[in-house]
């Protein structure tokens, strides 16, 4: 088993914004469990990167960084720390299943 932590990056630029946000303190996360056979379909597909990102219309931005952790007892540790993703967790799935964020409608 695998276990990826995708760490939420996320701004405003627009206008006179300061790029931050009120759920810019907190620790924006979420863990994935993946078999050895998922884990090496998904490093495949996303061609070794680490970091993915979207920008919208309306200039908000995510960006997810990829952390491998290193077993189940440290993922437990991370996830007790982790606030949700914000919604985006369909971005995440796309992630995992084609390398890349296509249409992230969050």
């Amino acid at each position: 088993m695998k276990y990826l932590l995708f760490s939420l990056r996320t701004s405003a630029i627009t206008g006179d914004n300061s790029s931050k946000w009120s759920g810019y303190h907190k620790k924006l996360g979420v863990i994935k469990k993946l078999s050895d056979k998922e884990y090496q379909s998904f490093v495949e597909v996303s061609n070794g990167k680490d970091y993915w990102s979207h920008r919208f219309p309306d200039g908000w931005f995510i960006g997810f960084n990829l952390t491998v952790l290193p077993d189940r007892q440290e993922a437990a540790k991370v996830n007790k720390t982790l606030d949700s993703i914000c919604g985006y967790d369909d971005s995440v799935d796309e992630i995992v299943s084609t390398g890349e964020i296509k249409n992230s409608l969050a």
